[in-house]
């Protein structure tokens, strides 16, 4: 990778990863689903800002029609998988949950793709299951149950609260791992900011309604300055990091953000919230991460070169 990318990819796990801690920060102040709703609204806002201005510089040039009713069913279909359930199902995790926990979860997205891949087969997907692929998703599973267990020990959760919130950011990683799936159709053809846009706005649709029958409350600095920061930080500016990564360097490489993604968020979670570093919560990130990289053909050899593939979004998901 140019020097450009590998940038880019630090920045982009610095993004994400620290969307976990302004999360919590925020539900000081907010209810999950007041969170949610002002967090993919300012997104949306934000993509459709960056998209104005991108209409803008190209005035003048010959540009292919967007089919705008073709594309509103799956904006709300992959607004509703994609969006709303995977930020809801975290930020409400993240209430019983640590955020570095809420992170090393996360990044079990590509686990669950390799899973559903392997029981819908050439319906969904031209990618093979292997032997190898189904060891590593059981290895990266053994290290989600590591990860729990020490999380309900050495934290002092309460153990119904502590199953429940990773249960509900396992959730999240799972429809992450579905809605990569049907992308790869449902947007086929169109650029990279249109899936985001239509997504996100997809996503807001449905959200803001549900959002003004529990308005936020006066917010603090901190929360105003960590709610801008996740709207249109960890959402506008990270999907479009996301698709710059994926067009210069295709998503084998992009992938790597999620081995960097969950030590980004341990960090912050340490450093800037206090969290403490768990040797069962290590060892649970170890485990999942090994479970990634063998389901990603880190350790397979290959004997011919690699055929440039389409971008997708198997890999690890924001916040």
């Amino acid at each position: 990778m140019k020097s450009r990318d590998i940038a880019l990819l630090l920045a982009l796990a610095a993004v994400w990863g620290a969307s976990f801690m302004f999360i919590k920060v925020i539900l000081r102040e907010m209810t999950p689903l007041t969170l949610v709703g002002c967090r993919v609204g300012l997104g949306a806002l934000g993509l459709l800002a960056y998209y104005a201005v991108q209409r803008g510089w190209a005035r003048g040039r010959a540009a292919a029609p967007i089919p705008w009713r073709r594309l509103l069913g799956p904006a709300l279909i992959l607004g509703l998988s994609n969006v709303v359930v995977p930020y809801l199902a975290i930020t409400w995790g993240e209430t019983y949950i640590s955020s570095g926990d809420a992170a090393i979860l996360n990044a079990t997205t590509p686990l669950f793709t390799t899973v559903l891949v392997a029981l819908l087969g050439q319906r969904v997907s031209q990618e093979q299951t292997t032997a190898a692929k189904l060891v590593g998703v059981v290895i990266g599973f053994v290290g989600v149950l590591v990860l729990v267990a020490g999380s309900a020990v050495q934290a002092g959760v309460n153990a119904t609260d502590g199953w429940l919130g990773h249960g509900a950011v396992l959730i999240a990683g799972f429809s992450y791992a579905a809605a990569s799936l049907y992308a790869r159709r449902a947007f086929a053809g169109q650029p990279a900011i249109i899936a985001a846009l239509f997504q996100t706005g997809g996503a807001a649709v449905m959200l803001l309604p549900l959002t003004f029958l529990t308005p936020p409350g006066p917010l603090s600095l901190a929360g105003w300055a960590a709610l801008l920061a996740l709207g249109l930080g960890g959402t506008a500016i990270a999907y479009l990091i996301y698709f710059q990564l994926l067009a210069n360097v295709g998503a084998t490489r992009t992938v790597i953000v999620t081995y960097l993604l969950p030590v980004t968020a341990l960090l912050y979670g340490a450093l800037l919230l206090g969290e403490p570093l768990r040797p069962l919560a290590l060892a649970g990130l170890a485990l999942v991460l090994l479970g990634i990289a063998v389901t990603g053909g880190l350790f397979t050899r290959r004997a011919a070169p690699v055929v440039p593939e389409v971008a997708t979004k198997d890999d690890g998901k924001p916040a």
